[in-house]
């Protein structure tokens, strides 16, 4: 388990300063930021991608999220959004 998390740390820490095409799957009332996965994270098993916006996200729209920060197995974003 170790071994697996040091992996999983790396590859998250190589997120950081990336944008990510993530689906909004809801918004935390407990942490106070919308959440959602990319592409090849699997619902219930990998981690999370937290993230705010300026504007409200539905659930099920994609939105362009920078990673700012690791926490744990969790990412935290900033959603990009495109004025149009």
């Amino acid at each position: 388990m170790r071994k697996q998390q040091a992996i999983h740390e790396g590859h998250n820490a190589e997120t950081v300063g990336k944008s990510l095409k993530v689906i909004c799957e809801g918004y935390d009332t407990v942490a106070e930021r919308f959440y959602g996965r990319s592409e090849g994270d699997c619902p219930d098993i990998d981690g999370k991608i937290y993230f705010d916006s300026p504007v409200n996200i539905c659930e099920g729209v994609f939105v362009n999220v920078k990673i700012n920060e690791v926490m744990d197995y969790d990412l935290l974003g900033t959603a990009v959004i495109n004025p149009e």
